[in-house]
């Protein structure tokens, strides 16, 4: 039925909230319906809300505009991650050079420039090296990055891809530091702080 019916409805009946859909294309048809008939709903999408009509603008911030629309999300964007970790990096593990290796499809490219846009305002200095996400050989992808010697390189890709290039850059002498630990004085060896999304909460990693 209309969503605007069904949740004055629901209203009507003295719902105080309402959760859900879980369909990420019917959450902005309730989104703006919650906001008409003035319920509360918290959405069970990671889709960036924007109001009708406002295609290609920038999302807004998801907090203000929850206060003043009503309109709630129970999941972070991919997006916000990769910002948070950017931050991290700089911020908590001192990083000042990171190296995005960003996979040839339209979420790499995103996750880059969501990564890239905050390290850089925050001082650091960023350099991106894009992949085959079909690619089974990593050997020039290492070189590469052995080359730059980072202090951390963000991938945004799942564990599985991230397992398989981590094999590759260990044959060029590029190791993980655990986070809270000194970088060791090894000069043959790159020590790099290993960053990514939860998309890495994967066993092959």
């Amino acid at each position: 039925g209309d969503p605007v019916a069904q949740l004055q409805k629901l209203r009507d009946l003295g719902v105080l909230a309402v959760v859900g859909p879980l369909d990420k294309k019917r959450a902005s048809l309730y989104a703006e319906a919650a906001k008409q008939v003035s319920l509360p709903i918290i959405l069970l999408s990671a889709e960036v809300l924007n109001p009708p009509g406002s295609e290609g603008a920038p999302a807004q911030d998801a907090t203000v505009a929850a206060q003043v629309s009503g309109v709630f999300r129970n999941f972070l964007t991919a997006e916000a991650e990769a910002e948070a970790m950017a931050r991290h990096a700089f911020g908590t593990l001192k990083d000042k050079r990171a190296l995005i290796l960003e996979p040839d499809i339209g979420y790499g490219a995103l996750m880059a420039n969501a990564f890239e846009t905050p390290f850089k305002d925050l001082g650091g200095i960023v350099s991106r090296t894009a992949y085959k996400r079909s690619d089974v050989d990593f050997s020039k992808l290492a070189r590469s990055v052995a080359k730059q010697r980072p202090e951390a390189i963000f991938i945004p890709d799942t564990g599985a891809k991230v397992a398989q290039i981590a094999s590759f850059l260990s044959r060029e002498n590029i190791w993980g530091l655990d986070y809270g630990k000194a970088r060791p004085r090894k000069p043959k060896r790159i020590w790099v702080h290993s960053l990514g999304t939860s998309l890495w909460q994967d066993q092959p990693l």
